[in-house]
C-alpha cells in the first residue's frame, strides 16, 4: 500500500506517527502500516486481540418500527397528507419525495407517514420477517388474507378521521392519501372505503387491488380526484 493512500486526516484519526524516516499507522482494529527507506510492511491484529467474538455484528435489522409525522414550520396547519409506504419498506422511504415537494402551501401541510407492521412471509421460495401491510396472494392482485387487509384498513379510517378534527372545519377535502408501491393499494382501498370524499389520491409506482373495485361505488368512491403516477415520462 502506497504512503500517499494515507492522508493527514487518516494519520490524525488512526494514530498514525512518524519519527527519524519511518512512519506508522494504526487503524482502530489494531493492524498497522510500516513504512520506512528499506521498504513497507503490513501487520494485522490477531482476532482476539482485534474484537471479542461476543461482540461481532449481528445481521442487518432491515425493519422500520416506527410511525413518522412531519409538522409544518409553523406549527398549524390546513391539510394533511398521510402516505404509505411500500412493502418491505418504511416511513422514512418518503423523505426524499417529501423534501421535494413544491407547492405554494408547502409549509401549511401536516404529513403523517405510520409503519406498516411486521409479517412473517413466503415469496416464490423465500420466507422471512418484514414490514408489510398485507400479504399479496400468489397473482398479486388479492390479499392472501382478506383480515390482514379489513384490518389495515380500519386502522387508517381510524387515522383519517383523528387527523381529520385537527383541519379548519373538519373539512375531509383537506386530506389527501399517498401510497407507494404496496401502500397504493390499501391507500386506494381505505380511500373508497371512507364515508366522505377526500381531498385526493396520490398513487405512486403501484396498483389497486381487484378485489377493492367491485360491488357499488361507495361514498369516498364518488368524485374522487386520483393522481397515478409510474415514471418519470408520465
Amino acid at each position: 500500500m502506497p504512503a500517499s493512500a494515507f492522508s493527514e486526516a487518516d494519520h490524525s484519526s488512526t494514530g498514525a506517527q512518524s519519527l527519524q524516516g519511518w512512519e506508522e499507522s494504526r487503524d482502530w482494529n489494531g493492524n498497522s502500516w510500516h513504512a520506512s527507506e528499506s521498504g513497507q510492511t503490513w501487520h494485522e491484529a490477531s482476532a482476539t486481540a482485534a474484537w471479542d467474538a461476543r461482540d461481532e455484528i449481528a445481521e442487518p435489522w432491515y425493519i422500520d418500527a416506527h410511525d413518522l409525522v412531519l409538522e409544518p414550520p409553523s406549527g398549524s396547519h390546513c391539510f394533511t397528507m398521510v402516505l404509505l409506504h411500500s412493502c418491505s419498506g418504511g416511513p422514512d422511504d418518503w423523505l426524499p419525495i417529501v423534501h421535494r415537494l413544491d407547492l405554494p402551501f408547502r409549509g401549511k401541510i401536516r404529513f403523517v407517514v405510520p409503519c406498516a407492521p411486521v409479517r412473517h412471509e413466503n415469496h416464490g421460495g423465500w420466507s422471512g420477517k418484514m414490514n408489510s401491510w398485507f400479504e399479496y396472494s400468489s397473482d398479486g392482485m388479492q390479499a392472501k388474507s382478506p383480515a390482514e387487509l379489513v384490518e389495515q384498513r380500519h386502522r387508517l379510517l381510524k387515522l383519517l378521521q383523528r387527523e381529520l378534527t385537527h383541519l379548519p372545519g373538519q373539512d375531509p377535502r383537506r386530506l389527501v392519501l399517498g401510497g407507494l408501491s404496496q401502500g397504493v393499494a390499501l391507500a386506494a382501498e381505505v380511500a373508497l372505503a371512507a364515508d366522505s370524499v377526500i381531498g385526493g389520491l396520490v398513487c405512486l409506482r403501484g396498483s389497486v387491488l381487484a378485489s377493492s373495485t367491485q360491488g357499488a361505488v361507495r361514498a369516498g368512491g364518488k368524485g374522487l380526484q386520483v393522481l397515478a403516477y409510474h415514471g418519470e415520462r408520465d
